[in-house]
């Protein structure tokens, strides 16, 4: 008996008037003695729930929208809810509630949509295939709009929706749109290009209202950006961005004011004005990463110039970019520093330029010799260094250096004047700076024969027969 109670109050809260029915037959049966009492709820009015709508059919799926209904509706008013609303013909509707199809005479309490954000499933099935034709969506759109109008001829689409009104039909889920409307008022879908708009069609007040409001809107899009744009250029002209708000430095963890710290440009991170300055004093390299640290993680940004210059005082910043032009000689390829002693001039040279005037302290150097040895040629330098290098100890660490430079192979004689030349970068093909010979680097011969260019009767005879000159050669020259 106590499960006939159970399951007769759970139908007569759920609305379940079938199930309802059975149970007090059961009780019926066994002569119970059984009193009602209506709890205080139920003389209150019912509300409204919001229930979350899936739409699908063959080719389409998890199109969704939001309807606002009573829990006591039975699907027959709902399926005419959605042909008043949106043109979708009863016949064509499924409905699927808890796992199970809906019958008409169910309340969508019955079928458990009780409260806000339950789903509920529709399913559009083909027109054809319920038998739908012409005649009969006429009949419901007369019943639906409350007058004779005749329906254009046209073919029912797939999903059993028909072209019944002016407008667009959504390609995504058959909707017909007002004219007027950019997208689908369902699933948002875009309307189709070649739609236009039929000549003479009058605004419908929705949709003058509607197209107010977009106009307001994009109004207001407009001044947003502008409102921004005057803002990034604002602070476009600061090298410094203060900070908006109060916040901890995650560095020092002093509690730092509003407009007091620093925002750094490249990954908006905050800190005080002094860990930033220290973090540029204390660099090791002239890249000064962000000190932000999350866990384990570091921060890949980096200081930018414009911040660093406004951080620190001049001294520190001439220290900065010392250090900067230092890291770019070192990493340059073919970079030369001048040979005057206490001198910062440097430069990046080309395979072919054999001298580099100095800028600061004005200085030839020679790139052949990497000295600077001005008024006298090449060979009389070396042979200036061998001589020195007897009774000078600067001379002599020089020539140890060339001696050493021929063993390894960073420096060779020249095949015709015996001039000692290196080879700075690039190609294996270089000139003697003295008797203009070419020489080829890596068989540390002449490239040509005896009459010159193009002769390859003697020197390397590199390309012959498609074969080069050495296993080492870059087949270059």
């Amino acid at each position: 008996m106590d499960l006939y109670l159970e399951e007769l109050e759970r139908a007569i809260r759920s609305g379940e008037l079938n199930v309802a029915s059975e149970s007090a037959r059961g009780l019926a049966n066994l002569k119970a003695s059984v009193a009602l009492t209506c709890s205080e709820a139920s003389y209150l009015p019912e509300r409204k729930i919001s229930v979350k709508v899936v739409i699908e059919d063959r080719y389409i799926s998890d199109i969704s929208i939001t309807l606002n209904l009573y829990p006591s509706m039975k699907f027959e008013d709902l399926k005419q809810l959605v042909l008043e609303k949106f043109e979708f013909p009863v016949q064509v509707q499924k409905w699927i509630a808890g796992k199970r199809l809906a019958r008409d005479i169910d309340t969508l309490r019955s079928c458990g949509i009780r409260q806000d954000n339950d789903v509920l499933y529709l399913y559009l099935v083909s027109a054809s295939s319920v038998g739908l034709n012409k005649e009969v969506l006429q009949t419901q759109h007369q019943r639906t709009h409350g007058f004779s109008e005749t329906i254009p001829d046209a073919q029912l689409y797939t999903t059993g929706i028909q072209d019944l009104a002016t407008g667009w039909q959504c390609p995504t889920c058959t909707l017909i749109n007002e004219p007027t409307r950019p997208g689908c008022s369902v699933c948002g879908g875009s309307r189709p290009e070649e739609y236009i708009v039929p000549t003479g069609y009058e605004l419908s007040n929705n949709e003058r209202l509607r197209m107010e409001q977009e106009i307001s809107f994009e109004n207001l899009v407009i001044m947003e950006r502008e409102s921004n744009f005057r803002r990034h250029l604002a602070a476009e002209e600061n090298d410094l961005i203060a900070n908006a708000d109060e916040f901890d430095c995650p560095v020092c963890f002093e509690r730092i004011g509003a407009r007091e710290g620093v925002m750094l440009r490249e990954c908006l991170h905050t800190f005080c004005k002094e860990c930033l300055q220290s973090q540029v004093l204390h660099a090791e390299s002239a890249v000064v990463s962000c000190p932000h640290v999350d866990g384990s993680q570091l921060c890949l940004s980096v200081i930018q110039e414009r911040e660093i210059k406004a951080l620190v005082s001049d001294e520190v910043y001439q220290k900065h970019l010392t250090l900067s032009l230092t890291e770019a000689e070192s990493r340059a390829p073919n970079s030369f520093h001048c040979q005057t002693p206490n001198c910062n001039g440097w430069c990046i040279y080309e395979d072919d330029v054999n001298t580099f005037n100095c800028s600061v302290c004005e200085k030839e150097n020679c790139l052949t010799c990497k000295a600077i040895h001005e008024g006298i040629s090449c060979r009389q330098y070396q042979n200036d260094v061998k001589y020195k290098a007897k009774n000078d100890i600067a001379a002599k660490r020089t020539q140890h250096k060339i001696e050493a430079m021929l063993r390894k192979g960073d420096a060779m004689k020249c095949p015709t004047c015996d001039i000692i030349v290196m080879k700075k970068d690039g190609c294996d093909w270089i000139r003697c700076t003295m008797c203009k010979t070419e020489i080829c680097w890596v068989t540390k011969g002449p490239r040509w024969g005896p009459m010159g260019p193009d002769d390859i009767s003697g020197g390397c005879q590199c390309g012959v027969d498609g074969k080069p000159c050495h296993p080492n050669c870059q087949n270059c020259h």
